[in-house]
């Protein structure tokens, strides 16, 4: 089972995985995420992957700065009760499922 999530500032979207295929899906408050990551779900055969940060260069502000306590906060609450955690990078999602870097979150979604 993979747990992968998309972390933001104030809300978080997640997708549980099985054998590649959703099972379940949410897009929610971070402190409720973090609450589901601290006891309601179950790491010891769960991958927990979290969409990093990556920089390209440009200014960022206070909700980039935000995500990253966030995606910390969630890999510590993982990692604390034994749970394996993967940081994946956009650009690495992009090249898999849409075989180029330049996939625009449309180009992400027409073949869906």
């Amino acid at each position: 089972m993979i747990l992968a999530i998309d972390p933001g500032s104030a809300e978080s979207a997640w997708v549980a995985l099985e054998a590649g295929v959703p099972v379940m899906h949410a897009k929610e408050p971070n402190l409720e995420l973090l609450r589901r990551l601290r006891g309601e779900w179950e790491p010891m055969h769960t991958l927990l992957a979290i969409e990093g940060i990556a920089s390209y260069g440009m200014a960022v502000g206070k909700e980039v700065f935000d995500t990253c306590m966030w995606s910390g906060r969630f890999r510590e609450a993982w990692e604390y009760r034994g749970g394996r955690v993967q940081i994946v990078y956009r650009k690495e999602v992009k090249i898999f499922h849409c075989e180029t870097s330049r996939a625009t979150k449309r180009n992400q979604h027409e073949d869906s």
